[in-house]
């Protein structure tokens, strides 16, 4: 991966919004040239989709971890199982492993009832091909910049989750955050064309829910196997002494390169970090020499099968 290549990876991850001008002000090159780039990225698909940042909690949802394991491993259960996760709505985050676990879902859901319902369907209907692992709920979510791409350390932390209030939306500002949700990049000239709302208008909107940080931020989704980017979670049961140090962890997350996000979850696990490298690290090693971990379970990355929220509110 070259130079030119690794930083407008880094710029088009902390903002995928930022403008062609920019772009070629900060590569060093022609307006043209920049966007011949960023097309490039997304023909050969090392770029696989844009992806808006929104924080769930703001709007009355919480997000939950499940591990699944295959029982059946025939080639065309699999696919099964697959297209019945991605077909969800709900469902806003899928990966697959070859290692630890086979698969890595992400549920979006009103409350947890909600969630028991809807894993409880999908569980007696795939209970011949899936067995559950861990089943976590989501308590907070720090979001680093991809500092691995970058020689100089950019200390962004987002949070989203947590305890915050809800915000009550009204119709058009519903409307206007679904489109974005669906179409992460999506020119206000194109969003007016489908809602029929005024290019100021949604102008206003979109910086109205930036400032309620319901949205936090506008980014991409990488194909790490054509990058040569390899991608491994990392979820950490600590000690009754390693409760204490989350906070230092926390900030060590932050100051290290290759960790991209950090979670705090309930249940077998207390944290899951989000690694991503071009060069493999003894980051494992270092964590339990630092902190006091009691258990860890390492999870290879080897396809994003979806990373998306679909449409979350519904419209009148």
């Amino acid at each position: 991966m070259n130079k030119k290549i690794r930083k407008s990876l880094f710029i088009l991850s902390e903002n995928s919004r930022v403008s062609t001008r920019q772009l070629s002000k900060e590569l060093k090159v022609s307006q043209q040239s920049a966007s011949y780039l960023v097309g490039q990225l997304v023909k050969k698909k090392m770029i696989t989709q844009y992806s808006l940042i929104v924080d769930p909690i703001k709007l009355g949802f919480i997000n939950i971890l499940v591990g699944l394991n295959y029982i059946n491993f025939d080639k065309e259960i699999k696919k099964q199982v697959v297209s019945e996760l991605k077909s969800k709505d709900y469902i806003i985050s899928l990966y697959e492993a070859d290692s630890g676990i086979d698969l890595l879902v992400e549920f979006s859901v009103a409350n947890l009832s909600s969630f028991n319902k809807l894993h409880t369907e999908f569980i007696k209907k795939m209970h011949k091909h899936v067995n559950v692992k861990f089943i976590m709920p989501i308590v907070v979510k720090h979001i680093f910049s991809k500092n691995y791409l970058k020689d100089k350390l950019i200390h962004k932390d987002i949070v989203v989750g947590g305890d915050r209030e809800t915000n009550i939306l009204a119709n058009n500002e519903k409307i206007i955050l679904n489109e974005l949700i669906s179409y992460p990049n999506a020119t206000y000239i194109s969003m007016f064309k489908k809602t029929g709302i005024t290019v100021r208008k949604i102008v206003t909107i979109k910086k109205k829910l930036e400032r309620l940080k319901i949205i936090r931020g506008y980014s991409c989704v990488f194909n790490h196997n054509k990058l040569g980017i390899s991608k491994r979670l990392i979820l950490l049961k600590l000690s009754g002494k390693g409760i204490s140090e989350v906070n230092s962890l926390v900030m060590y997350a932050k100051l290290n390169k290759n960790i991209v996000s950090l979670t705090k979850l309930l249940g077998d696990y207390n944290l899951l970090l989000f690694l991503e490298e071009v060069k493999c690290n003894t980051i494992v090693q270092e964590i339990r020499e630092l902190f006091s971990v009691e258990d860890y379970l390492t999870i290879n990355i080897s396809t994003i099968l979806k990373k998306r929220y679909s449409s979350l509110l519904s419209v009148d």
